[in-house]
């Protein structure tokens, strides 16, 4: 059975050390980044993710380093960029729930620090992930 949203959302804020409240939040890509980063940091360049992404052109380029991730890790994964940069519920829900269970037997990294990593980032640190203007428009 697949995890709720309320379930994944848990999962990711304890994971990640953020304060989601809403699936929209995961549109700009980086968290989705990051919950990879947490499993496999080499594969993702965390210099690149942007956390404050809210522009279809910096959207897009968080989605580049989850492609270039999954790749990395030898994983054939679709992403459909364009419904899930405009926060469609279902696409975010589902993307969320596939990680989840792919990474469910993983083993995170010891001494993994989310905070640190998102400093790392294009544009530094946020624990406020924006939700994309495709989303409020």
């Amino acid at each position: 059975m697949a995890a709720t949203k309320t379930e994944l959302l848990g999962w990711t804020n304890r994971l990640l050390e953020l304060k989601l409240q809403d699936l929209k939040q995961c549109a700009n890509g980086a968290v989705y980044c990051q919950i990879l980063d947490a499993y496999f940091p080499h594969a993702v360049p965390v210099h690149k993710v942007n956390f404050h992404a809210k522009e279809t052109h910096e959207v897009l380029g968080n989605y580049k380093c989850l492609q270039a991730a999954l790749s990395a890790v030898e994983v054939t994964r679709d992403i459909h960029v364009q419904r899930l940069s405009q926060g469609t519920p279902a696409d975010l829900l589902e993307l969320l729930q596939w990680l989840n269970k792919f990474l469910h037997r993983k083993v995170q990294v010891d001494g993994y620090n989310p905070t640190a990593r998102r400093a790392l980032s294009a544009r530094g640190a946020t624990d406020d992930v924006p939700v994309p203007s495709a989303c409020t428009a």
